[in-house]
């Protein structure tokens, strides 16, 4: 029987390593159900930046539509107007790691921490993060905007308080 979980343990530590990994963390007060149709509006998110390299372009834009599209997909309303949203939503780039993995074998990472507030009184309702990590076995020098959809799933998903 040990020998099996050893294999089962190290397939998926192998797995994880070759496909990319994915985490989230948070979600809403305790006993708080946030409610789907309760509209939140989407503040724009600034660009990534790592370290001593420049900011990166366009990153802060595509976490926006990213946030945008993965709420309309969970059948939570959007406002386009703050005046009109029950909650705003702040998103930030907590870290972006953009590394030759095919020369060095380190992996991308970008995580986003995202927070609900209360659009009047900016109360923090819930918040959460969403973590993706790109894969070791890469041929081609790839961006970690490729993974900015997966970090926002995760993080959206633990915002309202549901587990992937």
């Amino acid at each position: 029987m040990t020998k099996s979980w050893s294999v089962l343990f190290g397939l998926s530590i192998l797995a994880c390593s070759a496909l990319g990994c994915r985490s989230s963390s948070g979600g809403p007060a305790k006993g708080l159900v946030l409610e789907r149709s309760a509209s939140v509006y989407v503040l724009p998110v600034a660009d990534a930046a790592n370290g001593d390299d420049n900011t990166h372009l366009a990153s802060g834009a595509a976490a926006n539509a990213a946030i945008r599209e993965c709420l309309l997909s969970r059948g939570c309303a959007v406002a386009n107007d703050p005046d009109k949203a029950i909650y705003v939503l702040v998103a930030k780039y907590t870290l972006w790691e953009d590394h030759a993995t095919q020369w060095n074998g380190d992996v991308d990472v970008v995580t986003l921490s995202l927070e609900l507030q209360t659009a009047g009184t900016k109360d923090t309702v819930s918040q959460a993060s969403g973590t993706a990590k790109g894969s070791w076995f890469t041929l081609v020098n790839d961006r970690p905007s490729r993974l900015i959809p997966t970090a926002v799933s995760d993080g959206v998903a633990s915002l309202y308080g549901d587990r992937q």
